[in-house]
């Protein structure tokens, strides 16, 4: 159906396709601004052209993840190039196979679903504006319209509109992450991440202060409980020897966050609980093994797992999980300096276990390792996002489990 009413963009997407048969490599995707007329009058359309890998094959696996990763990547694109053009309003036009007559096969229902979360996702994402160090505010789209071929009623409208809906939640907290993992270093220090995740200030003054060796409640909202263990003396206390070491370097204290989600639920069923560990290193130099000149491209990232495991309990929250989640986040920073802990050093860790650092630019697998510790101490599944890429919104997610 949209072939048939925006002919120009079937054209587009044949010549796009003899180019790709003509090339030996892969060509690039296309995310492009085009121009129709209508009755007189111009519109601007984005043209979004995925190479889908597969598509020699009959049928598109679309609910499949590698393809909604492609039309999640490509719908962000799209949305920050109709910003940059200047245009507020934006009209999403869905392809003809995800019409409402779909809904009635019960196999086509998910995967409709999840194309329309998955584009709610990447519009709210990508038009959320980071505005606080820019010079120059980012504009953003105020209107966005869906539609679809077909008959509308009221069962159809609830079920697109929970699917934009459940995708727009998603998309807040994906840019949230965002935003905490490209906050700049000299501003992103313990206590601003802590009063981000938390929604609380958290003046460090106020830690200072008050001593403590114990877990102190910092705010309860909702569902969730965040509580916090600052300092390097408490931390001792606990045995958390390698999170010191780690930043020994740093002028600021080291901390660990906790956040204990628990579903509001009538379950008769045992709720399962899990607990999910995130990276959480502010700045990362390397210690004393350097990375030397050109190394700290985008080393304000290396807290990404942190600030993703973070924004879990919280979309828990929204969508009433009916699953315990303890998330625990190590914060610290790898800097040199004259207390910063030497290669070669040996500590004992938390547990009792001694370990040699031979390489002080190993920080993540040290701060990890004793989250790791201390989880199975809880004898609970649990996993553990570590690290990402150098870009913000790629992440490695590695899977620990306790030792039986």
């Amino acid at each position: 159906r949209v072939t048939e009413h925006f002919p120009e963009l079937e054209e587009r997407r044949r010549r796009i396709d003899k180019i790709q048969e003509i090339k030996t490599e892969k060509a690039e995707e296309v995310v492009t601004i085009q121009s129709v007329v209508r009755d007189g009058k111009p519109h601007h359309i984005a043209f979004i052209y995925i190479d889908y890998p597969w598509r020699k094959k009959k049928e598109i696996v679309v609910e499949g993840i590698n393809f909604l990763r492609e039309v999640f990547y490509y719908t962000k694109l799209a949305i920050e190039r109709i910003k940059l053009e200047g245009h507020e309003r934006v009209t999403v036009m869905l392809p003809d196979r995800f019409s409402p007559r779909n809904l009635q096969d019960k196999a086509q229902r998910g995967p409709l679903y999840q194309f329309v979360k998955t584009v709610s996702e990447a519009i709210v994402y990508a038009n959320e504006p980071y505005n606080d160090f820019k010079t120059k505010k980012e504009t953003c789209i105020k209107d966005v319209d869906v539609m679809f071929f077909g008959e509308s009623d009221k069962m159809r409208d609830g079920f697109f509109n929970k699917a934009i809906a459940d995708g727009e939640i998603v998309g807040r907290y994906l840019a949230k992450t965002r935003r905490l993992v490209e906050m700049p270093p000299n501003i992103k220090t313990p206590t601003r991440l802590i009063s981000e995740i938390a929604e609380k200030e958290m003046p460090e003054k106020r830690f200072s202060r008050r001593a403590s060796l114990s877990w102190r409640k910092v705010n309860t909202s909702g569902s969730i409980t965040t509580s916090l263990l600052w300092g390097k003396t408490a931390l001792e206390s606990f045995g958390f020897n390698l999170i010191n070491a780690v930043n020994a370097g740093s002028r600021h204290e080291p901390c660990i966050l906790k956040q204990h989600y628990k579903p509001e639920t009538t379950r008769q069923k045992r709720v399962k609980k899990i607990i999910l560990i995130g990276k959480g290193v502010l700045f990362d130099t390397g210690g004393h093994d350097l990375k030397g000149a050109g190394g700290y491209d985008n080393m304000h990232y290396d807290m990404a797992g942190a600030a993703t495991v973070c924004a879990i309990p919280s979309l828990a929250q929204e969508f009433n999980l009916p699953i315990e989640i303890i998330t625990l986040t190590p914060i610290v920073e790898n800097m040199i300096g004259k207390h910063a802990t030497l290669p070669g050093s040996i500590i004992r860790a938390y547990g009792g276990m001694t370990v040699k650092i031979a390489n002080t630019d190993c920080e993540g697998r040290l701060i990890l390792a004793e989250m790791i510790a201390y989880a199975e101490k809880s004898n609970h599944m649990f996993s553990s996002i570590s690290t990402l890429s150098d870009e913000a919104s790629h992440f490695y997610i590695q899977f620990w489990l306790p030792i039986s």
